[in-house]
């Protein structure tokens, strides 16, 4: 079994206090957020005050044909949130007390020998395909085309984040059905990248890679680059292990999986603890039970979207909840303070102050300290901070996804957020080259 330890990268915290106690907490609200997909075009299918299933579309997708989204709760529309220029930002559903579930056509007994057509037909009616996802642009992919590999991340890295093998050890069956329906989808090499304790071992057609070290080796595009895997000609595909347990529920039970397991990863004390939660959880909600004080993140510290009122619900591809400290208050000669003397005064640097604005890029050695990939990486990032395309290009932007470039966003003395910067060079080249 093939390893493979990253040492570039950053742990940001250290000796994190874990909670051993799961605390379950129900949100009478659910919503789908669509800046969970930020290169979709999709069509809204509902309005307030519609009625609908447990599985019923909300949204459908302009691009991908048959592809609904849906969330796994009967109930009301109660809001279809809205910024700038009309963007539909958020749909939510109040929770009925008894749930009604739509009745999918497919036989669960029959189901791994139904053919690659009829299986697909399954994964776009109920929106299970939209848990996929593929590089290069971190969009969902299209269904009918081929694809170089297929990438199954049991791995976590990201600051306060639990272990996958949690998920997997709990929902260990739902887990392995999913990957057997996977194969019959994926005509192509599978492989599960995982820490070594992983209780799925051992599965026909399926290649394990170790991955260890310092964050972020849990990243999927750190995994895909070390593993050499070319996407020039084909995409590939990539799924997280705990999006596996809602395709091995349901094809199982015919009905959508409600819940998820995520962390709840308090900065300021430096704990976690995990939380099960409803899919598209209302986050204001949750913090009233958890008395939070501080603002709340749906996802990663690095990489996760601050709660607003009119997008406050857990992202779907969000593996635990975060608090920062706020802090808006400017240091009187702060910028002379040197970084031992705030250490041995226990300044907190993890917070919401970004200590200055957003200057002219500065070309820093650490950059090539904490990014993992072998490209020319101040080149790379100087292309993106002046949304230069070809060059974002040449230098290896279309192998990257956005959260490959948080931790160089975290460490940036010039305050430029180049995950933004990558996501618009996408967003350009998908609408002039292709």
């Amino acid at each position: 079994m093939e390893e493979f330890c990253i040492k570039k990268g950053l742990n940001l915290f250290k000796d994190t206090r874990v909670i051993n106690i799961e605390k379950k907490i129900d949100s009478i609200h659910s919503a789908i957020s669509l800046s969970d997909f930020p290169l979709a075009r999709t069509k809204i299918l509902v309005k307030e005050g519609d009625k609908l299933k447990a599985g019923e579309p909300i949204l459908k997708d302009r691009d991908i044909n048959g592809l609904n989204y849906t969330l796994p709760f009967s109930g009301e529309i109660i809001e279809v949130n809205r910024g700038e220029k009309k963007k539909a930002l958020s749909i939510v559903i109040k929770i009925d007390d008894k749930q009604e579930n739509k009745n999918f056509d497919f036989s669960i007994d029959s189901i791994l020998e139904s053919s690659k057509e009829e299986i697909l037909n399954i994964f776009l009616e109920t929106g299970l395909w939209s848990l996929i996802r593929q590089r290069p642009f971190d969009i969902i992919p299209q269904p009918a085309q081929n694809f170089s590999a297929l990438i199954i991340n049991a791995l976590d890295s990201s600051p306060g984040a639990i272990s996958q093998n949690i998920i997997i050890k709990e929902y260990r069956e739902e887990v392995i059905l999913a990957i057997n329906i996977l194969r019959k989808i994926f005509d192509c090499p599978i492989y599960l990248t995982e820490d070594g304790n992983t209780c799925i071992k051992g599965l026909e057609q399926i290649e394990s890679k170790i991955f260890t070290g310092v964050h972020p080796y849990g990243n999927v595009g750190t995994q895909i680059h070390k593993l050499g895997i070319n996407s020039s000609q084909y995409p590939i595909a990539y799924i997280n292990a705990e999006n596996l347990v809602p395709i091995g529920y349901f094809f199982s039970t015919g009905q959508l999986f409600t819940r998820r397991l995520i962390s709840f990863f308090n900065t300021k004390e430096n704990s976690v603890q995990t939380l099960n939660v409803n899919i598209g959880a209302d986050l204001q909600d949750i913090s009233k039970d958890m008395n939070i004080k501080g603002r709340l993140i749906s996802g990663s510290l690095l990489y996760g979207r601050k709660v607003e009122e009119k997008d406050k619900y857990l992202g779907q591809f969000h593996r635990q909840i975060t608090v920062l400290p706020e802090n808006d208050k400017r240091e009187l000669l702060g910028w002379a303070i040197p970084n031992f003397i705030k250490k041995i005064f226990k300044y907190n640097f993890i917070n919401t102050n970004c200590y200055g604005g957003v200057r002219s890029i500065v070309p820093i050695n650490d950059y090539d300290k904490i990014f993992p990939f072998d490209f020319a990486t101040i080149p790379l990032l100087r292309a993106l901070a002046i949304g230069d395309l070809i060059k974002s290009v040449e230098y290896g932007a279309l192998e990257l996804g956005e959260e490959d470039l948080s931790l160089v966003t975290y460490i940036c003395p010039s305050k430029i957020d180049y995950t933004k910067a990558l996501r618009d060079i996408f967003k350009r080249y998908i609408k002039e080259e292709m």
